[in-house]
């Protein structure tokens, strides 16, 4: 087998810069190693991060029994359930990808454009003229009220809040530092998930009254055939595949809550990042503004998601700040070839959604927000990719990018936002997400 060359410190040094500086070392390791090089030190098997074009298209359309893709995380299973389809093995995560797919797009993208309007007026037009707002959580309660409504729908509201409130209290949960070091020791130390210590007891004790809520109401939906409803939730109760399979009810909280954990924290980041990009790069915002004034018609809101610039700008807040640094982990099953380096089965693959997005020779003055750009040219799937790609592409990719145009286009549109600080933003780490760091805007 041949590898490319890598980082000689060992991987736990690695795994702490990572972990601490994601950015800052990605730009140093492909500055010193180029653009394809080793993760982990002398930690065998070896990892391989790729980002050119090339490599991601052998890798995203490589037979999954060539390369596979089921993730291994221990903190990830214990919050999402062994059924997520993360976790399943190729076949079935196929399985459950055609089901949910077709009944996520009819539920969402024909239905939910209002709705997203709706919310976005409501939550913004709260805040109070003049004072100072955290970005990041008025973009996390528009998201997380976004995604509720498109998996649970309007029905059972006073259970939908109760869900919604348990969401919420775990997700400031996991805004602790004092979780976020638990759960890092934990990475080494699996046995910590099974106790119900401190913050991670307080975790689990939600974690199990938010199941036992999912589960009362997908008992309450599958009673409910005679009802046309067009929730997520109910589509998928009522849906079987091709050989007339329903999903179990544990499939169905699992398929759930990963697309409500994996989608809420992506958007709400997307989002924060679109909107200081906007209001720091001069001229953009003014742009959309007027784009919209001569254009848009907010009881048409698939026709808004269409304009051009609009698209542009949250095309390249996805490219300049992906939602995840990295695409899902993948690992070697039979011998290929990959950008000229023999890979042995066992090997693990990181395909870099960031440095791909920084490729000079694909994106000239890769550093700079210039939207621009995808109003010159079309950038194909193995070049653009900010919900990853292959068979394991983002489930929820078209909502968010829907969610992210629409909210935009109602706040320029019914707004004026202004930044506090208007110096640049610092990206910082959390969880799987980059965010920009204190993000404070006010409503003038």
């Amino acid at each position: 087998m041949s590898i490319p060359p890598g980082s000689k410190s060992p991987y736990l040094i690695q795994l702490s810069q990572v972990l601490l500086d994601p950015i800052g070392s990605l730009d140093r390791w492909s500055e010193e190693y180029g653009e394809t090089f080793t993760l982990g030190g002398k930690k065998l098997p070896p990892t391989i991060s790729f980002s050119t074009p090339e490599a991601i298209r052998t890798i995203f359309n490589a037979p999954s029994d060539t390369i596979g893709y089921s993730q291994k995380s221990e903190l990830v299973k214990s919050l999402l359930g062994d059924g997520s389809f993360i976790f399943l093995p190729e076949l079935e995560h196929q399985r459950q990808r055609k089901l949910i797919i077709p009944n996520w797009h009819r539920a969402s993208l024909n239905t939910c454009g209002q709705n997203i309007i709706a919310i976005t007026q409501k939550i913004i037009g709260n805040l109070v003229p003049g004072s100072a707002f955290d970005v990041r959580q008025v973009m996390k309660r528009i998201s997380l009220e976004v995604i509720l409504e498109e998996v649970f729908g309007s029905d059972n509201y006073l259970i939908r809040e109760q869900i919604k409130q348990t969401l919420i209290s775990l997700f400031e949960l996991f805004d602790s530092p004092i979780l976020a070091s638990y759960l890092l020791t934990a990475r080494f130390f699996p046995v910590l998930l099974e106790q119900e210590l401190g913050l991670w007891g307080k975790v689990r004790h939600l974690q199990q009254k938010l199941d036992s809520l999912i589960y009362s109401e997908i008992a309450w939906r599958r009673n409910q055939k005679e009802r046309q409803k067009y929730d997520l939730l109910s589509l998928l109760a009522t849906s079987s595949d091709e050989n007339g399979q329903s999903m179990s009810d544990k499939e169905i909280r699992d398929a759930l809550l990963t697309l409500i954990f994996a989608g809420f924290e992506t958007a709400a980041a997307a989002m924060s990042w679109m909107l200081y990009w906007i209001h720091y790069i001069l001229g953009v915002r003014e742009q959309v503004s007027n784009e919209l004034n001569s254009s848009a018609d907010f009881t048409k809101p698939m026709e808004i998601a269409r304009l051009p610039y609009l698209e542009a700008v949250c095309n390249e807040t996805l490219r300049i700040n992906p939602p995840a640094l990295s695409t899902f982990a993948r690992t070697v099953k039979k011998p290929i070839e990959i950008d000229g380096y023999y890979l042995e089965p066992g090997t693990g693959i990181d395909v870099s959604i960031y440095l791909a997005h920084r490729r000079k020779a694909v994106y000239p003055e890769p550093n700079k927000f210039r939207p621009e750009r995808f109003l010159k040219k079309q950038y194909s799937t193995y070049e653009f990719l900010p919900f990853g790609g292959g068979q394991c592409r983002c489930l929820g990719a078209s909502l968010a990018q829907y969610e992210m145009k629409l909210v935009l286009a109602t706040i320029v549109a019914n707004f004026r936002l202004e930044l506090i600080d208007p110096r640049p933003i610092r990206p910082k780490r959390h969880g799987i997400v980059i965010l920009p760091s204190d993000l404070k805007m006010k409503v003038i």
